[in-house]
């Protein structure tokens, strides 16, 4: 187990900017929805898209002359695919190099950035980052209730550009998307904070009880506006992930009591107020529409298992064995090929990475991601049972962004890299704050993680 990190000032210069790039590329994460919508030109908005880019190359540079750039086996083999994938990309009357680029950047580029980040950022930073995550998150809910009452052509539903538009939510309402450029960023923000506010709850001194409370009360009331099953979802994953801890270590459990009464409470005023009310109408509306649509619940069954069968369907072998080329699949590529927004292959994660790389080497990159979820999830089992909740949890977070998010959306692909890493550092690291001791556990339940603990 990592001893207590060094504090700011004892590192070398590399480290510190390395680690203040982290910030920088979380903030941008963040923000980079707000400046592409209202901010800046729609001219310009799109090349926004990939404004964590230089931050994530000046990382990588000064990483390798500190002689600190990852090199796993999972990154070895990201950068093995990465070149077999870019050159069978640039194959004749398949792609173009501009398309072909992009696609690399999509499908590798970030990936290292999964085991960078535990390099540099200890586990009080990765609690300090549950803070600011707790914290936006309130201005955020009330940004959300402004979309949701406002015009779905208003000013404050506005998308990253001019041709685009938010996605309906049903009513007459959009989904709020907050300060991201869909509702899909909102979601993955949403698993995010959902985290931090349970490891907070868990530890009560983690952050300070104004954000806790506030932060707690806005994700509530955010997810009641979203009008998204996919916030509900992503959310969901990371109860799951806290229900299998309590399993593991029910010593917890208590803590949860007189947190859960106030929620109930919260909750109760929350109703009474009209936008919550009339979100939770649209949001029963949505599911009683898309229930409709899909055909009940074998339709939406089939609906989940087709992102996985129809990445192996009858058209990835009529397709050439190499793919069609990196990149034709991402909304980005379609506008350097056609000019506007479109799914040209698939719109399904699975299905577009073996399309644009074929049998061979798409099912190879799923593969590794498969393995790195199951990786992931090893080891965050490990630290549950010697009672650290927050890998577990994020990685309830980074589940299903890591296996079947798309990575063509910008705001998705910096989710999945920052939550993957973020679960690898709360691994690595000691856990810098104080806790106060709770029976039934004792103080012998928070050793190191180096030593087995009992059962609790």
């Amino acid at each position: 187990m990592a001893s207590e990190p060094p504090p700011l000032d004892a590192l070398p210069n590399s480290d510190k900017r390395v680690r203040r790039l982290i910030w920088l590329y979380f903030f941008l994460l963040l923000f980079e929805g707000a400046i592409r919508k209202w901010l800046v030109p729609s001219q310009i908005s799109s090349p926004l898209a990939i404004i964590r880019d230089p931050v994530l190359l000046y990382m990588y540079w000064l990483a390798f002359r500190a002689g600190k750039l990852p090199t796993s086996p999972f990154v070895v083999s990201c950068g093995v695919l990465a070149i077999l994938s870019f050159l069978a990309g640039l194959l004749p009357d398949r792609n173009v190099l501009f398309v072909d680029l992009y696609g690399a950047r999509t499908n590798f580029l970030h990936m290292p950035f999964i085991f960078l980040l535990p390099k540099f950022f200890s586990g009080k930073d990765v609690v300090n980052l549950g803070k600011w995550c707790l914290i936006i998150m309130i201005p955020v809910s009330f940004l959300m209730a402004d979309q949701f009452l406002s015009s779905p052509d208003s000013w404050i539903n506005k998308a990253s550009t001019d041709e685009a538009a938010q996605i309906g939510g049903g009513s007459g309402r959009v989904r709020p998307p907050g300060i991201f450029t869909f509702a899909t960023g909102a979601a993955e923000y949403s698993a995010l904070c959902a985290v931090f506010l349970i490891y907070g709850t868990m530890f009560p001194h983690a952050y300070p009880k104004w954000a806790l409370v506030g932060g707690g009360v806005s994700l509530v009331a955010g997810m009641a506006l979203s009008i998204s099953r996919l916030n509900l979802t992503s959310v969901g994953v990371v109860i799951l992930c806290l229900l299998l801890f309590n399993c593991m270590r029910p010593g917890f459990v208590p803590r949860f009591i007189p947190v859960s009464i106030l929620g109930v409470v919260a909750l109760f005023f929350l109703l009474q107020l009209r936008p919550i009310q009339e979100g939770l109408d649209a949001f029963n509306a949505r599911i009683n529409d898309a229930s409709a649509s899909e055909g009940g619940q074998q339709g939406f069954i089939r609906r989940v298992t087709s992102v996985f069968t129809e990445a192996f369907s009858e058209r990835l072998w009529e397709g050439p064995v190499e793919g069609h080329g990196l990149g034709m699949g991402t909304n980005a590529g379609s506008r350097l090929l056609t000019g506007k927004d479109s799914y040209l292959l698939a719109e399904g994660e699975w299905q577009r990475v073996t399309l644009e790389s074929g049998p061979i080497l798409g099912t190879l990159y799923l593969l590794w991601r498969v393995v790195l979820v199951l990786w992931l999830f090893r080891r965050s089992l490990s630290f549950a049972y010697r009672g650290r909740p927050l890998p577990i949890l994020l990685f309830g977070a980074a589940l299903p962004l890591v296996l079947i998010g798309q990575l063509g959306r910008p705001t998705t692909l910096g989710f999945t890299v920052l939550d993957a890493g973020l679960c690898i550092a709360s691994m690595d690291a000691p856990l810098a704050i104080k806790l106060r001791p709770f029976r039934p556990l004792s103080r012998k339940s928070f050793r190191p993680a180096s030593k087995p603990l009992p059962s609790a």
